[in-house]
């Protein structure tokens, strides 16, 4: 089982709720919203020197290292130390960074995905990039459940606790239609987890 990646104690949560807890850096949020395939169509090209490093949160709680797996790709791999009572153990997992058409990320929400193998879904969220941080920000899963429900996006609803909205293959028209949606569609920003760089 995948566990936090990102230093803090042993979890029982599924690794797919551990991924989307990496991305908000909240040991009190369980993964809501989740996709098949990432979420964006086109990786983002990024620096090495941009994004290697040490990152840690604001409270200084959360931390782990990063590293370019592929610049081209947008393919990021994160690190950090589990533990538990008795010993200390490296969990790493891959990330990556997309946008949801051929604009620049600049003009268009870029999305971070980190994939679950063992359930073969990718947690993700909105990012933006700063020169010394990052905001993540996690969709409103009752607006996505809402619009699988209604059919206005292809997925499904999973379990009976946590809802967990799953979704399926989406065309460049779906995710137009979520580019173009109003705040209201992510989590609000005062929420967001910020991640600072200290080192490279």
């Amino acid at each position: 089982m995948m566990l936090s990646l990102l230093g803090g104690r042993k979890s029982e949560l599924r690794y797919a709720q551990v991924a989307c807890v990496l991305l908000s850096l909240s040991a009190l949020t369980a993964c809501e919203v989740a996709s098949v395939e990432p979420m964006g169509v086109v990786p983002v090209s990024i620096e090495a020197d941009d994004w290697e490093g040490l990152w840690m949160s604001d409270d200084g709680s959360t931390w782990g290292v990063v590293r370019v797996v592929n610049a081209l790709e947008g393919e990021l791999e994160i690190a950090g130390i589990d533990y538990d009572e008795d010993n200390f153990w490296l969990e790493t997992g891959p990330v990556f960074l997309r946008v949801a058409a051929t604009d620049t990320a600049e003009d268009k929400a870029m999305y971070v995905n980190m994939y679950d193998g063992d359930s073969d879904i990718y947690a993700w969220g909105l990012l933006r990039k700063n020169d010394d941080h990052v905001e993540i920000r996690l969709p409103v899963a009752s607006r996505f459940r809402q619009f699988v429900e209604e059919g206005t996006l292809p997925g499904r609803v999973e379990g009976d606790m946590l809802r967990t909205v799953i979704l399926e293959e989406l065309t460049v028209e779906h995710l137009a239609f979520i580019s173009a949606i109003d705040e209201t569609l992510w989590k609000p920003s005062e929420t967001a987890t910020i991640l600072r760089r200290l080192s490279n």
